[in-house]
């Protein structure tokens, strides 16, 4: 059971975005209000899912991030998506039940909430028109993090690690951020080098910390 009314405002207020000119079905608020699970404080890096199972559980996150990670052909990791405070980490290899490809990471001090499988079915047998919503509801998410992240890449080497970190400053925390520079310089489509030269200009020019 969840624990914190604030914290599920929130949640509802997200969901009813994503259609908002559909209704959420009468009950789904208690019900998921009942049987949604917190999980416990991530004071370490902790996996959530593994890849190449079927996920058990989708997630939303109230604080801190939530790391997806993919492999490219050559067969090594990086870093693919970066979920941030108060969205859903939900593809639709967990709606439709099917095997992932990816490896789903909650950062040191993360703070997640989870939905089980057997709650989403609980879900489709109550109210069989959630089937729709909980696939829109992972597609919302997988097409705006991919905008977000292919508009990143759009820009300029500079323009990219600024904006990168003007939407994440907690990513450019010395010594405390949960991202390892070769992540985070992966996710920019940088090397190392050029993550860490693009800082030294920026930092130069007074426009990150």
């Amino acid at each position: 059971m969840l624990n914190n009314k604030d914290v599920f405002e929130k949640l509802m207020a997200l969901l009813r975005s994503i259609e908002p000119d559909k209704s959420l079905p009468p009950g789904l608020e208690d019900l998921l209000w009942a049987e949604m699970m917190v999980v416990d404080y991530c004071y370490q890096e902790t996996e959530l899912e593994p890849e190449g199972k079927t996920p058990a559980n989708a997630y939303y996150v109230v604080s801190g991030f939530v790391m997806v990670y993919a492999w490219c052909p050559e067969g090594y990791r990086y870093l693919y998506r970066i979920y941030p405070e108060n969205t859903i980490v939900a593809f639709t290899d967990f709606v439709n039940q099917k095997i992932s490809a990816y490896l789903i990471v909650a950062c040191r001090n993360t703070r997640v909430w989870s939905i089980s499988n057997a709650l989403i079915k609980k879900i489709y047998l109550k109210m069989p028109e959630m089937m729709v919503t909980a696939l829109n509801v992972a597609l919302h998410f997988s097409e705006y993090m991919e905008r977000l992240h292919s508009d990143l890449l759009r820009l300029n080497a500079d323009a990219r690690v600024l904006k990168f970190y003007t939407d994440f400053p907690d990513l450019n925390v010395a010594r405390t951020s949960p991202v390892v520079p070769a992540d985070t310089a992966a996710f920019l489509s940088l090397t190392p080098a050029q993550l860490k030269k693009a800082k030294i200009r920026l930092k130069k020019k007074k426009l990150i910390k």
